[in-house]
């Protein structure tokens, strides 16, 4: 429900800001990179979750200037692996709808930043553990935060790019004796390779 929620005042915003714009700019952004869970409250996990992330965003710049707002979205995944001392494995794999909302700064001829904020949702989570063959439910996925990226214009239509993301996430993981909410820091490091409209 969250998810459709957060789908159409997406698409509300698109639409109604493509109608006033005079001048716009949509760009769409292609990642994939490193991806590091760490600070888990109560101490949950003494080491950290690392794995990687892929993903695509499109961005919507509402008026050309050398700083302009954008507003945009995208998908997320992510598959996530904690190894215990004693050899255990546990993985975490999510699918995320993201919704983004920032500014585009025009910072020389063929260059640009994005400084966005995130909010974003797990439509689909897996959860799996070496030692434990029992079924875990994960709920309220949820997570808040931000990024910025760099990109580099190769063409009017082409640029690459690096990105770093930080978000503060929350989740909750159920079984049949067990019911535990999780907040913890994700880092994420990315290349983009983006197309421009």
């Amino acid at each position: 429900m969250f998810a459709k929620k957060l789908s159409f005042t997406l698409a509300s915003i698109v639409i109604t800001t493509s109608a006033y714009a005079a001048r716009n700019s949509s760009d769409v952004q292609i990642n994939a990179g490193y991806t590091n869970y760490s600070g888990f409250s109560d101490g949950a996990y003494d080491n950290n979750f690392n794995g990687g992330n892929l993903g695509v965003t499109y961005l919507y710049t509402l008026f050309n200037d050398m700083i302009a707002p954008v507003v945009g979205g995208g998908l997320n995944s992510q598959l996530m692996r904690y190894s215990f001392s004693n050899g255990n494995t546990l993985t975490l794999n999510s699918y995320e709808g993201v919704i983004k909302v920032g500014a585009k700064f025009e910072l020389a001829d063929n260059f640009n930043m994005f400084a966005l904020v995130n909010a974003g949702y797990s439509f689909y989570n897996y959860f799996a553990t070496s030692y434990n063959k029992g079924d875990e439910n994960l709920k309220n996925t949820y997570s808040f935060g931000a990024s910025l990226i760099g990109t580099y214009d190769l063409s009017e239509s082409l640029n690459v790019g690096l990105g770093y993301t930080y978000n503060r996430r929350n989740l909750n993981v159920q079984n049949t004796n067990y019911n535990k909410d999780f907040q913890y820091n994700e880092h994420s490091a990315n290349v983009i390779v983006g197309f421009n409209f």
